[in-house]
């Protein structure tokens, strides 16, 4: 690995003060693990493949993809642009470094993923089926449309229109909560604008019970 910032080297200046620590060789070392992982995703993406000939899959340009957010209409384009992706297989008949890494489909060619907010639920979701079954199943699960990833997902992201009596009792649920609170909210709104009425007469009730004028008889209890 890398040396940290604080083993890197002090360059002291004509005045004999140290500056900003030369950190080249770690950015160097840094880029040389990221070619390292980089060819060892390419490797595992080509197994299986049918050969490439002379050319390697490793002399090919890095291409990443980037999914923007925006909540859960930014995740639905985002799997559907991914699943587009992973249905859209290159010709194979031609022995090619693309082929290779791309024989299951064109999510194999990715070299990076970026994703924020809505983009991040596929993206991690995308790279939780990498991790656990490899780059080209994780491919054959986002490309089939009866896969069981899909089918949980239809089963449980029915936003807009829930079906079933678990989601007919989530949205119940969730009206009576915002209707509790909104309802509420208007229940403190009147009772602080009630204060505002009634604490003048009440501070001045009580300064009438000081002034001893003021006072109305009292009645004894026995009478």
């Amino acid at each position: 690995m890398p040396a940290s910032p604080a083993d890197a080297p002090i360059v002291p200046d004509r005045a004999g003060k140290s500056t900003v620590p030369q950190l080249t060789d770690n950015w160097k070392a840094l880029c040389e693990q990221e070619g390292q992982a980089i060819a060892e995703r390419r490797r595992l993406a080509c197994q299986g493949a049918p050969q490439t000939g002379d050319d390697s899959a490793q002399a090919l340009p890095r291409v990443g993809l980037a999914l923007s957010g925006g909540g859960v209409r930014s995740a639905t384009f985002a799997l559907g642009l991914m699943r587009g992706l992973a249905q859209n297989k290159p010709d194979t008949t031609q022995a090619t470094p693309q082929a290779g890494l791309a024989h299951e489909g064109l999510l194999g060619r990715l070299d990076y993923l970026s994703t924020v907010s809505g983009g991040g639920y596929v993206g991690a979701m995308y790279g939780r089926l990498v991790a656990t079954y490899g780059v080209q199943r994780a491919q054959q699960l986002m490309a089939a449309s009866q896969s069981s990833v899909l089918g949980w997902l239809r089963r449980n992201g029915r936003y807009l229109t829930p079906g079933g009596s678990r989601d007919t009792g989530i949205a119940l649920v969730t009206y009576l909560r915002a209707w509790l609170a909104i309802h509420a909210e208007f229940m403190f709104a009147c009772i602080g604008l009630g204060l505002v009425v009634i604490l003048p007469h009440l501070w001045q009730h009580s300064l009438q019970l000081l002034d001893a004028n003021a006072w109305e008889p009292w009645y004894t209890a026995w009478w």
